[in-house]
């Protein structure tokens, strides 16, 4: 942001995967942006949790259905990411 001159006060809201190297609560990303940053509001990206919930539900009862899912779905992003 600084390198690129955009104001901080301009982040309104930041998307995360919640991995912990995002959303770690004293060293996360997120934990750095909200010291210069405050009023940044942080979504958990509803693709990430349509996946979970997906997978957490299949994944007992076909695997190899949801592996391929899963990869449709991550190259369909990979595809797209210049788009969407």
């Amino acid at each position: 942001m600084s390198e690129n001159d955009i104001p901080w006060n301009k982040c309104l809201d930041v998307g995360s995967d919640g991995a912990q190297a995002l959303t770690g609560k004293h060293s996360g990303v997120i934990a750095q942006i909200k010291k210069v940053a405050p009023e940044t509001k942080f979504t958990h990206c509803s693709t990430h949790r349509e996946t979970s919930s997906l997978v957490a539900k299949m994944i007992h009862e076909s695997p190899k259905i949801v592996l391929n899912q899963t990869v449709k779905i991550v190259n369909f992003f990979k595809s797209h990411a210049l788009t969407l």
